[in-house]
């Protein structure tokens, strides 16, 4: 073998020597960190480990909510895992969601300063998938308080969860837990609940 060629084999090797502890060293920082993350989410209280940075944990989030307000009537603490969630995902249709039943409990109904979470959520994702049935009748509840643009997203929705095999009879449960009459027959209407004994006056 050559100088040359020797020459290159030892870089080559010391390359090897130096990628292999660089791996070693990569995988072990991913598994410290998803580690972390996973306490983070799942197991930790609130403020422990920052897995996520500057961001709050959205899953921390609502694991600590479900533990402080089980029954989900605290208006504030609702609010507060809501706010969470969307900094975390503005996105999240959920957490907007979240954020205009923390005024509906706070208030007895969707103000006009909050109606545009409802409508956000809806924007963020026009069908809700595990959360539709619930949002929809969220909607229907709130319908007066909703503006035309609002209720055709709820509408919208319903139509989407009649289709839905999989969510349909779930959502019809909840759906059926309506009380405001307008919103009951808007589901009559897309076969979502049996017909009202009579057709209500708004």
């Amino acid at each position: 073998m050559s100088s040359i060629d020797a020459k290159t084999a030892r870089t080559k090797s010391n390359g090897r020597r130096v990628t292999v502890p660089a791996l070693a060293a990569l995988a072990v920082v991913a598994a410290v960190y998803g580690a972390t993350l996973y306490a983070e989410s799942f197991i930790a209280g609130d403020g422990c480990c920052a897995a996520t940075g500057l961001q709050p944990n959205p899953v921390q989030a609502e694991r600590l909510l479900e533990r402080a307000d089980p029954k989900g009537l605290d208006a504030a603490l609702q609010e507060q895992a809501a706010r969470q969630v969307i900094a975390a995902r503005p996105i999240d249709a959920s957490g907007w969601l979240r954020l205009a039943y923390a005024d509906a409990l706070r208030n007895g109904r969707l103000t006009p300063q909050w109606r545009y979470a409802l409508k956000t959520s809806y924007t963020m994702a026009a069908y809700a998938g595990r959360n539709a049935g619930w949002r929809a009748a969220f909607g229907l509840d709130h319908w007066y308080e909703l503006d035309a643009d609002s209720r055709a997203r709820v509408i919208a929705e319903l139509k989407a969860l009649a289709r839905d095999n999989t969510r349909r009879d779930a959502a019809k449960s909840l759906i059926g837990g309506v009380r405001n009459p307008v919103g009951r027959y808007q589901a009559h209407l897309q076969g979502m609940l049996p017909p009202p004994a009579a057709a209500p006056s708004r």
